[in-house]
C-alpha cells in the first residue's frame, strides 16, 4: 500500500518547537515510497543530519530516530538509537542576496541495536500492513551552548546510499523554552 504521508519533525525532548515545511523536492521525491520501499532499506545506510548555527550543539547521545507506523492493527512508535558518524565546523557563507552564519553539522547513523530493531520491524512489516510512515529525529541541546531564545536548523535524511540527502527541514527558525 502507498504511502501518502512521509514527513520529519525535529522534537526537542526539553522544549516546546514550532515545525517548517517540507521542501516540495523532498515530497516529489518521497511521492512511491511504500511499503516495498520500507521492506527495501537497508538500516545501515539510514543517515542524518543536523545543522545547527554556531554556537548551539547536540547532545548526540540523546538523539533518536523515531518511526511512526499507521497499520491495520493501529498505530505504532518505534525509537531507534544513533550514533554520531562525524561532526563538521561549516564556515560562514556569504552571497550577494544574504549569508549564512556558521554552523555545526552532525552525521548520524542508526547505533547496533538500532539497525537490529530496525530489521526486526521490516521482518514484521507485511503483517501490519502499514497506510503511513513518519519519521523523526529527537535532539536534545546541550544546555550550555543555548544562548539565545532561538535556533536555526536544517534536517537532512538519507535512506539509500546511493542517493543524496533529501533535505526535510531547510533553516527553519525554532524558538526555544528551557523546561526544569
Amino acid at each position: 500500500m502507498r504511502s501518502l504521508l512521509f514527513f520529519m519533525c525535529l522534537f526537542f525532548m526539553t522544549m516546546i518547537s514550532g515545525c517548517a515545511n517540507i521542501p516540495v523536492a523532498t515530497l516529489f521525491e518521497l511521492r512511491s515510497f511504500d511499503e516495498n520501499a520500507f521492506v527495501a532499506l537497508r538500516p545501515e545506510d539510514i543517515r542524518t543530519k543536523i545543522q545547527l548555527d554556531a554556537p548551539v550543539e547536540v547532545n548526540v547521545a540523546e538523539t533518536r530516530l523515531s518511526l511512526q507506523l499507521e497499520t491495520n492493527k493501529g498505530e505504532r512508535q518505534f525509537t531507534y538509537p544513533l550514533i554520531l558518524v562525524a561532526e563538521s565546523k561549516l564556515a560562514e557563507e556569504e552571497s550577494w542576496f544574504s549569508s549564512t552564519p556558521a554552523r555545526t553539522e552532525y552525521e548520524l547513523a542508526l547505533a547496533p541495536d538500532g539497525i537490529n530493531a530496525f530489521n526486526a520491524v521490516q521482518a514484521s512489516i507485511q503483517s501490519d500492513k502499514p497506510t503511513n510512515f513518519a519519521f523523526s529525529v529527537n535532539a536534545k541541546l546541550k544546555e550550555h551552548s543555548m544562548i539565545n531564545s532561538e535556533v536555526v536548523l536544517t534536517i537532512l535524511l538519507k535512506l539509500y546510499a546511493e542517493k543524496d540527502y533529501l533535505t526535510l527541514i531547510d533553516r527553519a527558525t525554532i524558538e526555544v523554552t528551557v523546561s526544569d
